[in-house]
């Protein structure tokens, strides 16, 4: 019932990381960037899930937020241990 066209959940403690995106009836979007875990890693087999952006990512990982206000921006990253992008969403208004 808000007045945002997306929504973004942030949420961890699964021993991987992960990108899922629904669309509501209403024809906004709900987000869910999963990052775990630093220092834990557990790999596992691929998960299904229709909702999933992308394949998971189970190595030693960890989540960024960049806000970039002047363009309206944001965007929600899955690293791993070296920093490099292994998964991401942008958000834009």
């Amino acid at each position: 019932e808000a007045n945002l066209n997306h929504t973004l959940i942030l949420s961890g403690d699964r021993h991987r990381a992960g990108i899922y995106k629904l669309k509501t009836k209403g024809g906004k979007i709900i987000s869910e960037v999963t990052s775990s875990s630093l220092n834990a890693s557990f790999p596992n087999d691929e998960e299904n899930g229709p909702l999933r952006v992308g394949n998971t990512y189970v190595g030693e990982n960890y989540g960024v937020i960049g806000i970039d206000s002047q363009n309206k921006q944001l965007i929600a990253s899955i690293r791993d241990i070296n920093g490099k992008i292994v998964g991401d969403l942008l958000i834009t208004n």
